[in-house]
């Protein structure tokens, strides 16, 4: 279970996820991809250049990692059009300053 949806199950918070396969299992992450996310969830582009620099042959595979996440994104439009900007939860701002 995801972080967050302990978070809301303990708050009684009702929580949906979604999530997409970003690769093909057919096919080995390379080790820039490996390198590449940093702690917080951000991407360490450096880490990424070394990797490249070192294994110059992992550029195809990555290419295609790359091509397999646009594609994995892109499965998800239609679920986020469904929700709605607010992703299927209400907007409380309107009632937050409805107080009369």
């Amino acid at each position: 279970m995801l972080p967050s949806a302990n978070i809301a199950a303990r708050a009684s918070v009702p929580v949906a996820a979604s999530g997409v396969v970003t690769r093909s299992v057919h096919r080995a992450l390379p080790p820039a991809a490996l390198v590449a996310t940093m702690p917080m969830g951000g991407v360490n582009f450096q880490a990424i250049m070394r990797s490249l620099i070192r294994h110059p042959k992992q550029v195809p595979t990555l290419f295609c990692l790359a091509l397999d996440s646009w594609a994995a994104r892109q499965s998800l439009v239609p679920s986020r059009h469904f929700l709605g900007p607010n992703l299927g939860v209400p907007d409380m701002r309107q009632h937050l300053l409805d107080v009369a």
